[in-house]
């Protein structure tokens, strides 16, 4: 597929998904994961909400470890935190700092 875009370097793949992830990686893209509504956790929004909050810590910990092993430069839980995530992205970028 080509994208018809000089470069990619300000662009950002969001995911929960590894092989995506690794994708993004490879691409070049900045890239952040998705921890608890991802599909390391397995779990669709009910099952989540029906967890202990010790169980949900455990598989978002397990989830965010998993994650940073790929390499992605960021994590998340959920996309309410994209506004944060993409600021920090933003001054990482304006400290030179390539993905």
């Amino acid at each position: 597929m080509r994208l018809n875009v000089e470069r990619l370097e300000g662009c950002v793949l969001v995911s929960g998904e590894p092989r995506l992830l690794q994708s993004g990686l490879n691409a070049g893209l900045w890239t952040i994961g998705l921890a608890s509504c991802g599909s390391l956790c397995g779990l669709a929004p009910n099952e989540w909400q029906a967890l202990t909050q010790q169980e949900r810590e455990m598989k978002r910990g397990k989830a965010t470890v998993q994650l940073f092993g790929l390499g992605v430069h960021s994590v998340i839980d959920h996309l309410g935190e994209l506004d944060t995530c993409l600021a920090d992205i933003s001054l990482r970028r304006l400290k030179g700092e390539k993905p």
